[in-house]
């Protein structure tokens, strides 16, 4: 049955905009069939019961709503209810009571509506970050540090020294990983890496104390590298204390712990790590009987040029120019690398050696096809004999900074 208006004519008004208003008994028939009059821009059919209750009607919406309308700190506000075909007239009655009683107090419902949802989402807020407390390990937060740093590197305009190198990132790995697999050179397994057993373990039972007892345990059986460990945590540690999503779980200074830096196995000193000229004859007798000349020839061109291992392994056939005797070097700061002369020495050990490939100094069991790393298996017994008659000069066979005079 559909509900005109006009017929509440002893009980209705109209407004100063022009809507009609009527005030009548609330009954299912009347709400379900209340209609606007199309001359309207709207209706309302208001509750003789509870005041500020009605249904508001539009022309050409067949979607009733029940709202509630007073007037807070002098001023008119509105509010939606519901729709009819939800709310029964019962439930939009105790609603509308509710709303006036918000009201009775000096509180406007709208904003008490607003600070119940902020507080809703702040409880759930706190629920979650109290989750994440208890369950975020540090094994996820650094596989997100390693994937942030990766991202830098890809930003080339960022300066080389504000972010990582291939080699970094290469220790940052190793020293994290689970171990476990097949050596590449040598037999067995590989051991876990020192950073692993922390990884495992929740942010919040990050403490001075458990890092101590880890630098200890570590320092017994491999020092450089528990030192190695302590510094990349720390920059680690700091990083998370940068983030939002990390700051609130973890104890800050838990890395600035004085006792645990006292933990912390010291670097070694380099300075009886370099070749004495004393020492000159006999190496270079020693190297030049290497039956791979190859790496005779690698040997000879660290301690003549002073490169780092990897740049002159990484050494290609068009970086050496025999013509204007020059040598391009990769180098471990400047990115673009650098230019250095190539001796008539060098460059006759140079022109002895088999072009296989593309790298100067190849190998051909190394799987990138050049020599990746010095071998205890190259040097024979009459060679080391030989260092050995020469007091210390064995030892630089194989550092990297022994031969860097």
């Amino acid at each position: 049955m559909l509900i005109n208006i006009r017929q509440y004519t002893a009980k209705s008004v109209t407004n100063i905009k022009g809507d009609i208003m009527a005030k009548v008994k609330l009954t299912f028939g009347r709400v379900t069939g209340f209609k606007c009059p199309d001359d309207a821009t709207q209706a309302f059919l208001w509750c003789d019961e509870v005041p500020g209750l009605a249904v508001r009607a539009t022309p050409g919406s067949s979607r009733n709503r029940y709202i509630f309308q007073s007037k807070v700190n002098k001023q008119t506000r509105r509010i939606t209810i519901g729709d009819v075909s939800i709310w029964s007239i019962r439930d939009a009655q105790i609603e509308a009571r509710r709303l006036q009683t918000i009201i009775d107090q000096g509180n406007d419902p709208r904003e008490v509506k607003a600070d119940q949802a902020a507080a809703k989402t702040a409880a759930a807020i706190a629920k979650k970050a109290q989750e994440t407390r208890e369950t975020a390990t540090v094994g996820t937060a650094w596989v997100n540090y390693l994937e942030y740093q990766k991202d830098k590197m890809q930003r080339s305009h960022i300066e080389r020294g504000k972010r990582w190198g291939a080699r970094h990132l290469k220790d940052h790995e190793n020293l994290s990983q689970a171990g476990g697999i097949e050596k590449q050179r040598g037999k067995g397994l590989t051991k876990p890496g020192v950073l692993y057993p922390l990884l495992q373990m929740r942010m919040i039972d990050i403490n001075a104390d458990v890092l101590k007892e880890w630098q200890k345990q570590e320092a017994e059986t491999r020092a450089n590298n528990a030192r190695q460990g302590y510094e990349m945590f720390r920059a680690f540690w700091r990083w998370c204390a940068s983030r939002p999503e990390y700051t609130n779980i973890i104890d800050v200074e838990a890395v600035e712990s004085k006792e645990l830096r006292d933990e912390v196995p010291s670097r070694k000193s380099k300075q009886f790590d370099v070749m004495q000229r004393a020492h000159l004859p006999t190496w270079f007798a020693a190297v030049r009987s290497l039956e791979n000349q190859v790496i005779s020839a690698y040997l000879q061109g660290l301690l003549l040029l002073g490169c780092r291992r990897e740049e002159l392994a990484g050494l290609r056939w068009e970086d050496v120019d025999f013509r204007w005797s020059s040598i391009w070097i990769k180098d471990k700061i400047r990115e673009e690398g650098r230019k250095i002369p190539l001796s008539p020495y060098f460059a006759s050990l140079l022109a002895t050696l088999p072009r296989r490939n593309q790298w100067v100094f190849s190998s051909l069991t190394a799987a990138n096809g050049w020599i990746t790393a010095i071998d205890a298996t190259w040097f024979t017994p009459n060679f080391c004999q030989s260092c050995r008659m020469g007091g210390n000069a064995a030892r630089y066979c194989g550092t990297d900074h022994g031969t860097r005079t």
